[in-house]
């Protein structure tokens, strides 16, 4: 009898530590299943927000060249010192038009999370050309940038432009001209181009950041979309001609 009973206590023990491991890899196989969803879950997320890519640029052009702030008034002179009276300061508009599109690859982008900034030589004086004429106000930083929902520090639409989305310096659509705040595939875009401040360079001692249409140096484009690295090219400018290719 005492045989039979330490024998049956033997095996219930058994049976109890065969069901302990039994449930323990059960739990332990939950918790594994569990987490890994959560990690999934956390990486589809992080993926479906994260915004990057690269704009593949179709071309650029000189779109608005008026350096001096007149409309009819044409000049080459760097300083604006041919210009009518009261106008002989060159911060005016120096605007490109490019037409792109996001490259292969590339999530949609908030057009806050695309931006551009351009680099040029510190031309120094404003007296460019050495006549005496101009009031020798220089540029502070010779750059300039801007996200593609716009900028706080120029003013895009010239003066006697409509009111429209691309001339106050909005993206739209390549035949359209509705603003637009999200970039996609399979789509062609335009946007105008601000190279210089003109909105705070009026006083003599104002910041004036930026850079001129010359065809005396090259001119640094770099842009960034979302959390993607900055893409740089070069603008050459071989005249002042509005429609001049420049890339």
């Amino acid at each position: 009898m005492k045989r039979d009973e330490g024998a049956s206590v033997g095996i219930g023990t058994l049976i109890t530590f065969i069901a302990i491991v039994l449930v323990s890899m059960i739990v332990c196989s939950t918790i594994i299943i569990t987490m890994e969803k959560a990690f999934k879950n956390q990486t589809n997320t992080a993926e479906a927000t994260e915004q990057n890519g690269k704009i593949i640029i179709d071309s650029i052009f000189i779109y608005r060249f008026q350096p001096c702030w007149v409309d009819e008034f044409v000049t080459t002179d760097p300083d604006c010192s041919d210009a009518p009276v009261g106008n002989q300061r060159p911060w005016g508009h120096h605007q490109l038009l490019m037409n792109f599109h996001l490259a292969p690859g590339s999530t949609s982008i908030e057009v806050t999370n695309a931006n551009y900034v351009v680099r040029c030589e510190n031309e120094g004086v404003t007296d460019l050309d050495g006549d005496g004429i101009n009031d020798g106000r220089e540029v502070t930083t010779p750059r300039f940038s801007s996200s593609f929902s716009g900028s706080a520090t120029a003013q895009p639409r010239a003066q006697g432009a409509p009111n429209t989305a691309f001339e106050s310096g909005f993206v739209t659509k390549l035949n359209d001209d509705i603003r637009l705040n999200l970039l996609e595939q399979d789509q062609s875009y335009k946007i105008k181009l601000e190279l210089f401040d003109n909105m705070n360079n009026n006083g003599n001692d104002e910041e004036r950041n930026g850079c001129r249409i010359s065809t005396e140096y090259d001119t640094t484009l770099l842009i960034t979309l979302g959390g993607g690295s900055a893409t740089e090219y070069t603008l050459h400018f071989r005249s002042y001609e509005v429609g001049q290719l420049v890339i």
